[in-house]
């Protein structure tokens, strides 16, 4: 009994790292397609050939093509998170964090190499689907910045910082949404917004 139970678990722990490899096969080859061929060239019969799959495995895995590339979007957003995050300075003042920040992550979907990240976006939210870009880093990292800039009394105790980076991400999220409705999204346009918003949301928690 033990022994079969131990078999099982194998042949369990064997399919699970199948499936595992399959999908990163399927997300390094799109993101391979889309760094070397552009955006137009990501089909799904192109991305099973380079993974050595069939098409059926692609929509099996991931349902269908806007979650395959938000998937593979999510993974780009991250490493944009992590610039953004190098490039904020501890010293300056909450308003400017909170823009650079912002400015740094809208970044990520101008020019031909945000395609994949405004095609994987505006997709979702059209459909009244939950964003799979949406990214939890995102808004700790916020609440930190506003929690740090509370403790040194910039902004009042009576300021919440969970609940203002919430709000900052709806702002952020719906305004670069209705940017992705024009052809060319205009990063400073909308990051503008963006600062214009939380500054006058900030100032109410000023002393």
């Amino acid at each position: 009994m033990l022994t079969k139970q131990a078999d099982t678990g194998l042949k369990f722990n064997k399919r699970q790292l199948q499936k595992e490899q399959t999908q990163q096969r399927i997300l390094n080859s799109t993101h391979q397609l889309f760094l070397t061929e552009g955006f137009n060239a990501l089909k799904t019969t192109a991305i099973a050939k380079l993974a050595g799959v069939s098409e059926g495995s692609i929509f099996a895995h991931f349902g269908d093509i806007n979650r395959l590339f938000a998937a593979v979007s999510q993974i780009q957003t991250e490493s944009y998170v992590v610039i953004a995050k190098a490039r904020l300075d501890g010293d300056m003042h909450v308003d400017d964090q909170v823009a650079a920040f912002s400015n740094a992550f809208m970044s990520c979907f101008g020019g031909e190499a945000g395609m994949l990240m405004r095609y994987s976006i505006f997709g979702t939210a059209l459909d009244g689907r939950k964003m799979d870009v949406e990214i939890a880093s995102l808004i700790e990292f916020m609440v930190e910045i506003l929690q740090t800039s509370i403790n040194r009394g910039e902004l009042s105790d009576k300021a919440e910082a969970r609940v203002l980076a919430q709000i900052w991400y709806s702002v952020l999220m719906s305004n670069i949404i209705a940017g992705l409705r024009s052809d060319n999204f205009d990063v400073d346009f909308n990051c503008n917004k963006v600062k214009t918003c939380m500054a006058a949301l900030l100032a109410a928690f000023r002393f």
